[in-house]
């Protein structure tokens, strides 16, 4: 069985109309769906945490010792000429 991390985080928006933000907060990388859920229940009672919703808590699940993402390489946006991003 391929063995597996879970990244908890919390995400929600903020600030006032016409500037409103994202906010995405790294909370833990946990070695079991249940041990997420734990921490979400701990989380869920800390200050500025209890204001949000439990739905602003997410976790994913990545396999160990595995590359999962950006397997092309990355490019700043100063790599594009600016006509290329008005497509």
């Amino acid at each position: 069985m391929e063995e597996k991390v879970y990244i908890l985080f919390h995400e929600y928006e903020f600030g006032k109309k016409g500037d409103v933000r994202d906010e995405t907060k790294l909370l833990g990388a946990y070695s079991s769906e249940e041990k997420a859920k734990e921490a979400i229940e701990f989380y869920h009672k800390l200050p500025g945490f209890c204001d949000y919703p439990k739905e602003c808590f997410e976790y994913e699940d990545y396999p160990v010792g595995k590359c999962v993402g950006w397997l092309e390489g990355f490019a700043n946006t100063d790599d594009f000429e600016e006509e290329e991003w008005d497509e």
